[in-house]
């Protein structure tokens, strides 16, 4: 389910619970600006992903709330970038 915004996400959010197929595909803003939906979504066992990050540093912090699935632009800086990274869960 796609999300833009607070409002689509908690409604994406509630059509994918209980699905264990279904994930969250989020503007990473809507993430970086309310935290906390983070929590709730990995509370109720959904996945995230978050588009479209180019900036390391902004995906250093998504990574920091728990999102583990990144859509970029500039895939070769980030995975170069990434490289030696331990992204298990905190």
């Amino acid at each position: 389910f796609l999300a833009d915004d607070e409002p689509a996400f908690r409604r994406a959010g509630e059509r994918a619970s209980g699905d264990g197929h279904a994930l969250v595909d989020c503007n990473y803003r809507v993430l970086l600006i309310r935290p906390g939906l983070v929590k709730l979504a990995m509370a109720g066992g959904i996945e995230l992903a978050v588009y479209t990050v180019n900036e390391t540093v902004t995906a250093a912090a998504l990574l920091s709330l728990g999102v583990r699935r990144i859509t970029t632009n500039e895939v070769e800086r980030m995975l170069r970038w990434a490289a030696g990274r331990d992204f298990s869960p905190s």
